[in-house]
């Protein structure tokens, strides 16, 4: 990738995708239509319940879709589309450009290599910089990240490791290259409650310090409003809402983002749990209408005939045919 950016291009830019998927010697869709974009030292969270298709857009940014995959639309890295990429240009995007964590770190290392040399492997097989140079790399960046006695970590094997203390490995590991973007597929899930605060607030940082831009995928809302700067709520493979991070988290716009929030348990008092009706829906068995029709309180006609496009509304991009109507009775709910 040595051609030079592109005037204007965002950091990475998704233009309706859509992804079919062969089940069973049929097309199914699975990512309906997504469209978003993060520009360099931004922040965006993918907010949506298991099986929405927040992990196989992540997928689709770097080329990585299940063999016999479809994918139309476009995914556009600095104005580049991804799918056109050469095989050595594939290589050097991932390599050096994306950086991606994961869910379960002790399932992305390998058990018989130490720390160090599972840091340092990567960089030095790519002759990126010698040994000592990665070395002295991993040292400072293991620092960073709150992993004193660098040295020492550096001999240690996974399985020495707690889980907060591997995440961090694989956050110095995502930095090694000095990417331009992170991928964050739901990076605390796996870990104990009382550690994911402190592995957030370490990406959270070194991402700032770096301006480095950052897609973070999670079904916790509320933790994606307190780290990114935008969200995108998606639902059986459609992005239904996306704006600024503080207004889609205090006013959703959407009746799905709002009964997430209605649906969380309150920290204060004691009080029944709020469950959103019906199951979610999948993205292989969707209608023409809106994708969350089914389960909608104020879903009508024209939302079974007709699929919203997301559109400006007050701020943010909605898909929702009556969100003007709706509003202040969704926030309410909210509140409520």
């Amino acid at each position: 990738m040595t051609d030079p950016k592109k005037p204007d291009a965002r950091l990475l830019e998704l233009r309706h995708v859509r992804v079919d998927l062969d089940r069973d010697g049929k097309r199914s869709r699975v990512i309906h239509d997504v469209s978003l974009s993060i520009d360099e030292g931004e922040s965006l969270g993918l907010v949506g319940e298991s099986g929405s298709g927040k992990s196989m857009t992540t997928r689709a940014v770097m080329r990585l879709l299940p063999r016999g995959a479809q994918l139309d639309g476009e995914v556009l890295f600095r104005g580049r589309s991804v799918p056109g990429m050469s095989r050595t240009e594939l290589a050097d995007y991932r390599s050096s450009h994306v950086g991606m964590i994961y869910q379960d770190p002790r399932a992305h290392t390998n058990p018989l290599l130490t720390v160090g040399e599972f840091l340092v492997e990567g960089v030095t097989s790519r002759k990126a910089m010698s040994h000592p140079e990665a070395t002295e790399l991993a040292v400072r960046l293991l620092a960073e990240v709150g992993m004193d006695d660098g040295p020492r970590r550096m001999r240690q094997y996974p399985h020495q490791l707690s889980g907060g203390l591997l995440q961090r490995v694989m956050i110095v590991m995502a930095l090694m290259t000095s990417p331009d973007l992170i991928l964050a597929d739901e990076p605390t899930t796996a870990l104990d409650v009382t550690v994911q605060s402190d592995v957030m607030a370490i990406l959270d940082e070194q991402r700032r310090d770096r301006r480095l831009g950052m897609l973070f995928i999670t079904h916790d809302l509320d933790l994606a409003a307190s780290v990114t700067d935008r969200l995108a709520v998606m639902y059986a493979g459609v992005v239904v809402e996306n704006g600024p991070a503080d207004l889609v988290h205090e006013q959703p716009g959407h009746p799905y983002t709002a009964a997430l929030l209605a649906s969380r348990p309150s920290p204060v008092e004691k009080r029944p749990l709020v469950a959103i009706p019906g199951r979610p829906a999948s993205a292989f068995e969707v209608g023409p209408g809106c994708v969350f029709v089914d389960r909608c309180p104020f879903a009508q006609q024209i939302c079974r005939d007709e699929r919203p496009r997301l559109e400006p509304r007050s701020g943010r991009l909605v898909a929702c045919h009556r969100t003007a109507e709706i509003a202040d009775q969704a926030f309410m709910e909210v509140r409520a």
